[in-house]
């Protein structure tokens, strides 16, 4: 909360509280409220307000209202000042009306932020019922609610405080329906003031809504009995068959008194759990491959080409190219996928509530890292439902929320199927091959149509199809860097995307025609990406520039490629002198003028940046370091150690393939020293 009361005067209104109802020590209470008045410290307006209140029920009328008058002229800021504000103008008969518009306002749904700022705002406004001129405020009178110019609602309010009044109206859809404009008018008629709030539900159209994470992530997916086990429901599921549904939340911090929220599709009943270890196998979707899968709707697809477009080689052309718009657009593309062994780890306690559309956890504690929870289902009814996503927020942190992706569900009378609803990342480069569908001229659609039931990579695809304009276009591409800003990091990122882009041509270069060799020997010798990314770039930062080494060792990988093809075009094993301007990490470093670091400090900004290195011996990774990061790198002695192949940052992945090898590494002196303690110490 953002008001904490002080605790001396907390205590004065709850002693002024007990005294009103059993006249006990008023004395004692009024002495210690006058030490707070005339106190040394200031006092904060909500303690202002808590003590003028317990003034008023102590019959300190004059302290009271001096307090009061002061309150008065501050607008009230948050439930709890508003709160007191209102207790305080209904003892004394003040103006209330500010207080009550501004609770109102903050009213969320059918409370408040919290339910200890439901609490206040209740203590306020039955306050207000009990003031003793309540009856002017509580007149009785009619309420017309007239929507866009109609008559809907009519109601007599009384004139008494009433529990069983009900004054909720439901607005009814306009018969020209909620598509044009809606004007909703309150009109009262009688005495005092009738106050009201309003309360907009809509459902919100579109699928596939985004995760939220904001400070707290959940994941959600669906698994069914397999053997002893469990597994993700990846192919059938009977209907009347338990399902297990597995929550994770993640969370950076330790949280307290956090409520998960699961809603049930329609027809899946909450169970109890079933005996059986929660294990199995798992299949883990990665992502996209860069696999072209159009096995869907495709002989429908040829029937429709056969029907309408076959025999004008325009409209051919065009077909094609649409295809291949439609195959990168709508995703169009195999999973990426893996099995693993899994043991679900074990959940961590809470309280469950299953209500008819969902489950709720009550969690007191929720650690940092991830949370599990369980619960199990069983589909009762057959059709397609939607599970909206989950939800998980801490009660008294509303701003502290994670929301997760929707699954749709098919459940059929005798199987089921289901496919989570999620948005999975396209592979390195394929976002960026519209603008070489720019650079097509006329494709041969009888060719693309031969080549996709075998499920291609698109870059396959695409080489098999293009010419020497769109190949120019493709190994040119820098679409990505040029919409970048001028930060260096945010450029080399925009540059990687732009060389995952060109690589899927360079992978497909294997049956490339000998017209070919020029181009090829264009892209390799040019340095213009190089240059965009460099020249005008600023650094706010030189420490938060970790992407250099990605981004060298991802173009020397393109350039390797394209020189492997231009050698394959010329027919010899013989390499000339390379004609090319590779990028480099100490090419960076220059770029970054005074910014740049010096001696070790350069050592170990090198050694922080992020890269990938392959198995190797020792002795190779040294080599690596000095050609890759210009690290002058000495090894003195000590196994001939082969280490792992690792990604990450560079001082981490030595750190990982050393542990416990009895080999360290020490910067000095402008370069690094590999080798037992006593070597590296000299």
């Amino acid at each position: 909360m953002s008001v904490r009361p002080d605790g001396r005067v907390f205590e004065v209104l709850a002693l002024a509280e007990v005294d009103a109802a059993w006249g006990l020590a008023r004395a004692a209470t009024r002495r210690l409220a006058g030490t707070l008045i005339d106190g040394p410290r200031p006092l904060s307006p909500i303690d202002e307000l808590m003590l003028a209140l317990a003034c008023e029920r102590l019959g300190m009328k004059e302290e009271a209202e001096r307090l009061a008058r002061r309150a008065e002229r501050r607008p009230p800021s948050d439930v709890p000042t508003a709160a007191f504000l209102l207790q305080l103008q209904a003892a004394r008969g003040g103006e209330t009306a500010d207080a009550v518009r501004f609770l109102l306002s903050q009213r969320r749904g059918k409370g408040w932020r919290t339910t200890i700022e439901s609490a206040w705002a209740v203590l306020g406004l039955v306050g207000l019922l009990d003031r003793p001129t309540a009856g002017e405020y509580a007149a009785p009178g009619r309420l017309s609610v007239v929507v866009n110019d109609a008559a809907v609602k009519e109601m007599a309010l009384p004139g008494r405080a009433d529990p069983a009044f009900d004054s909720r109206i439901s607005v009814p859809e306009p018969p020209a329906g909620w598509g044009g404009k809606v004007v909703v008018r309150l009109s009262f008629d009688g005495r005092g003031t009738a106050f009201y709030t309003a309360t907009l539900a809509a459902m919100l159209g579109g699928e596939d809504p985004a995760p939220v994470k904001r400070g707290l992530e959940i994941v959600r997916e669906y698994l069914e009995k397999e053997g002893d086990g469990w597994k993700p429901v990846e192919g059938t599921l009977r209907a009347g068959r338990t399902a297990l549904v597995h929550l994770e939340i993640r969370s950076p911090a330790a949280r307290e008194y956090v409520m998960v929220t699961d809603p049930r599709p329609d027809g899946f009943e909450a169970v109890e759990r079933p005996a059986g270890p929660l294990a199995g196998r798992r299949q883990l979707i990665v992502g996209l491959s860069d696999e072209v899968d159009l096995s869907a709707g495709w002989e429908a697809r040829l029937e429709e080409f056969r029907g309408s477009v076959r025999g004008d080689a325009a409209r051919e052309s065009s077909w094609a190219k649409a295809l291949l718009g439609e195959i990168v657009a709508r995703r169009r593309f195999g999973l990426e996928a893996r099995e693993e062994e899994f043991a679900l780890p074990p959940g961590s306690p809470a309280e469950v509530e299953h209500r008819d559309d969902r489950t709720i956890f009550y969690l007191s504690a929720l650690p940092a890292g991830s949370t599990h929870l369980y619960y199990f289902v069983r589909p009762e009814l057959a059709g397609k439902v939607h599970a909206m996503p989950p939800q998980a927020t801490p009660m008294y942190e509303p701003e502290i929320y994670g929301a997760g992706t929707e699954t749709r569900l098919e459940v059929a009378a005798g199987a089921a199927a289901s496919e989570a609803a999620r948005r999975l990342d396209p592979a390195p480069g394929v976002a960026g091959l519209p603008q070489v569908f720019a650079a097509l001229d006329r494709i041969d659609a009888d060719e693309l149509i031969s080549l996709v039931p075998s499920k291609p990579r698109i870059g396959n695809l695409l080489v098999r199809v293009c010419g020497e304009p769109a190949l120019r276009a493709w190994l040119a591409a820098e679409a990505s860097t040029k919409a970048a800003g001028s930060d260096l990091r945010e450029r080399i990122e925009a540059a990687r995307r732009d060389l995952a882009t060109r690589r899927l041509c360079a992978d497909a270069l294997a049956d490339a025609p000998p017209s070919w060799l020029a181009a090829i020997e264009e892209a390799l010798a040019s340095d213009l990406l190089a240059g965009r990314v460099l020249e005008g770039a600023t650094v706010a930062e030189a420490g938060a520039l970790d992407n250099v080494l990605l981004w060298v060792q991802e173009d020397r990988a393109f350039r390797m490629l394209l020189l492997e093809a231009a050698q394959r075009l010329r027919g010899t094993a013989e390499v000339g002198r390379a004609a090319f301007r590779p990028v480099t990490v100490e090419r960076v470093v220059a770029s970054l003028g005074p910014q740049a670091p010096a001696g070790d400090a350069l050592v170990r900004w090198k050694l922080a940046q992020q890269g990938s290195f392959p198995h190797e011996r020792m002795a190779e990774r040294a080599g690596r370091l000095e050609r890759e990061l210009s690290i002058p790198v000495k090894l003195a002695g000590g196994p001939d150690l082969t280490l792992p192949a690792d990604s990450g940052r560079v001082s981490v992945m030595l750190d990982r393939g050393l542990a416990g090898t009895g080999v360290y590494y020490r910067v000095r002196e402008g370069g690094l020293r590999i080798g037992p303690l006593e070597e590296i110490m000299k």
